[in-house]
Parts: C-alpha cells; sequence; structure tokens
C-alpha cells in the first residue's frame, strides 16, 4: 500500500495570489493550491504569469495541429542547454520569424534567410538551432506527403486509449 504524505505549508501571498503549498511525497510530486481552489505544479511558480499561464493551458495538453507540432519540435529544439521559461519568453518571435511554423514557407529558407535570422536579438542565435528549424521544416513535410500528417504519424506511436 502506498502513501500519500501531505504537508501543508503556511499560506503566503504573491501578487494578489494567496497560495497553500501542498508538498506530496509519492512521486516526489509538489503542487500549489491556488487561493481560487485551482491546482497547480509548483515548477511555474506563482508570481511568473508567462509560465503559470503555459501550464495552466498548454502543458499536458494533446496537440493534433500540424503546425503547433512543428512549433512545438522547434522550441524544444531551441531550449536544448538552456530553460524552458528562456524559449517561452522568445516565443513570439520564433513565431514571426518563422511564419508561424508553417513548414511549407520554412522549408524555402535559404542560407541567406538563416544569416538574416542570426542577426534577430528575439530569437535564440545559435545557427545549429535555426538551420535544424529549416531541415525539420522539410521532415515535416515528407512525414505529411506519407502518412497525412505530422498529428498522425506522431500520435501513432501512442498507446491506444481503451
Amino acid at each position: 500500500m502506498t502513501m500519500l504524505l501531505r504537508r501543508a505549508v503556511p499560506a503566503k501571498v504573491a501578487g494578489d495570489l494567496a497560495v497553500r503549498a501542498v508538498r506530496t511525497k509519492k512521486r516526489k510530486v509538489e503542487s500549489v493550491e491556488l487561493a481560487s481552489g485551482k491546482v497547480r505544479c509548483d515548477w511555474p511558480g506563482v508570481d511568473n504569469e508567462l509560465y503559470a499561464r503555459y501550464h495552466d493551458e498548454e502543458w499536458g495538453v494533446a496537440v493534433h495541429d500540424d503546425h503547433k507540432l512543428f512549433e512545438m519540435l522547434t522550441l524544444e529544439g531551441a531550449q536544448a542547454g538552456l530553460s524552458w521559461f528562456t524559449v517561452l519568453k522568445k516565443r513570439d518571435n520564433y513565431r514571426q520569424a518563422f511564419s508561424q511554423f508553417d513548414p511549407s514557407v520554412v522549408a524555402t529558407f535559404s542560407d541567406s534567410k538563416i544569416d538574416e535570422l542570426m542577426q534577430n536579438e528575439g530569437l535564440i542565435r545559435h545557427r545549429g538551432k535555426l538551420q535544424s528549424t529549416v531541415t525539420n521544416a522539410k521532415g515535416v513535410l515528407a512525414v505529411q506527403k506519407e502518412f497525412g500528417s505530422f498529428d498522425k504519424y506522431l500520435w501513432g506511436f501512442a498507446p491506444k486509449h481503451r
């Protein structure tokens, strides 16, 4: 029998959020209960609106849109060696620079376009990471051609729900 050990931490106020942390020893998960009663993992913190919004609206949510999946592939690659928060702060710049993550457009980017992107302070200016986005766009197009969609291909690896 697994016991769930919880320890309530006294309420504290961060901005206009009153929170009570609940530490859970089962699976080493820690969460924060907001004054509204909503429970959130503690990693976004309580005073970081961008990170909290990502957690509440996107993290752990199944995605089936090819452009969004290509976006996530690109951003995960850009994140290598950096914090996810660093990438989230630059996400709007990435959307603009990479044509809203339309793989058919990004696949046409030339070396001179990569040189241009290297000057964009709103991006993580690592040539390999930027070039990999173009290479991955070509890969997404090939997958779409063979499997009908990038979504169908990726979700083909997920376990089937019973």
